[in-house]
């Protein structure tokens, strides 16, 4: 299932990092910001080409590929991966861009 939307970020005060989170998924998640896939970073696996965990949130840095000031497109792949009691797939939650304090 693929989510789209476009949205007009705010500059960013040099320094600071941009994440988009994924509140919560029904299997895996593949991020694609202005068409650019953006890796998953797992502190104990690594780098990864997709955030994989039932109803668990991630966040993604987005930082190197948004355009400050302008419109961004946020595409987001969802693929059920397992059969669970929901039988749902796709994103359970919220997804929201932040910036570092």
């Amino acid at each position: 299932m693929w989510y789209r939307s476009a949205v007009k970020l705010l500059p960013v005060p040099k320094g600071k990092k941009v994440y988009l989170l994924i509140s919560s998924t029904d299997g895996s998640a593949k991020v694609f910001i202005n068409g650019q896939h953006i890796a998953y970073a797992d502190v104990k696996k690594g780098e990864l080409a997709e955030f994989d965990g039932y109803c668990q949130p991630a966040s993604f840095d987005i930082t190197s590929v948004i355009k400050p000031g302008a419109e961004n497109q946020i595409s987001i792949l969802c693929t059920r991966t397992f059969f669970n009691e929901l039988g749902t797939g796709g994103l359970l939650g919220p997804v929201v861009v932040y910036r570092e304090k």
